[in-house]
């Protein structure tokens, strides 16, 4: 069992940069789920169809965009240094050379976790241990994400309606090709893109109209 157990805590331990850089991982991943968050939101606001969503499209809603500017982590850890040298046939291959000679590896910095068990078992004192801390702030997001434009639900919606609710979210329009400006009466058959679909910066929803 005891063997079993330091087997674990040998198998925890990590080289001090993998360590770090899996707390970057893990908050580039928690921004990404918030933004991606945040996008479906855009989309399910302007492509659905009951009366709650219309209203907060009529007054222009648009989602928070939220973002994690910083992350401090202090991490008790025991750090241990590990220095390999290649030689023999292996250093011969590296440096080219006829003999056998050694070749200097490179010092690792190696953390593992401090718990109970390990302190127990190494007679550890925790308040000795290293102390890592650092700082991880992300770059901030493109300015072009508050600009953001999503094609609004509008099929079977009267063209005067179509054309005042796109105007107060400021979505640019236009029409399918040989098509003048219609009358307020007339019927949006679809679009182009579908509703529900982002527009790229300068992008018009084209707006495909039933003729009666």
């Amino acid at each position: 069992m005891a063997q079993d157990l330091a087997n674990i805590s040998d198998a925890l331990s990590a080289p001090l940069g993998d360590l770090i850089a899996a707390v970057g991982r893990g908050l580039a991943e928690a921004q990404q789920s918030m933004d991606m968050a945040t996008v479906e939101t855009f989309k399910a606001i302007y492509k659905g169809g009951d009366k709650m969503l219309e209203e907060l499209r009529q007054l222009g809603y648009q989602p928070t965009w939220y973002k994690i500017p910083e992350l401090n982590a202090e991490i008790s850890v025991s750090l241990t240094a590990s220095k390999s040298e290649v030689t023999e046939g292996t250093a011969e291959a590296l440096t080219g050379t006829g003999a056998p000679s050694s070749v200097p590896g490179r010092i690792k910095l190696y953390a593992a976790p401090m718990d109970a068990n390990y302190t127990n078992r190494y007679d550890y004192d925790l308040k000795a241990a290293s102390s890592l801390k650092f700082r991880i702030v992300p770059v901030p997001p493109s300015p072009q994400a508050s600009e953001i434009k999503v094609v609004p639900a509008m099929e079977n919606m009267e063209y005067g309606k179509a054309r005042v609710l796109l105007n107060t979210l400021g979505v640019p329009y236009g029409f399918s090709e040989g098509v003048s400006e219609p009358s307020d009466s007339e019927k949006i058959e679809g679009t182009e893109p579908e509703a529900g679909e982002m527009l790229s910066p300068g992008q018009q929803v084209i707006l495909k109209l039933s003729f009666t």
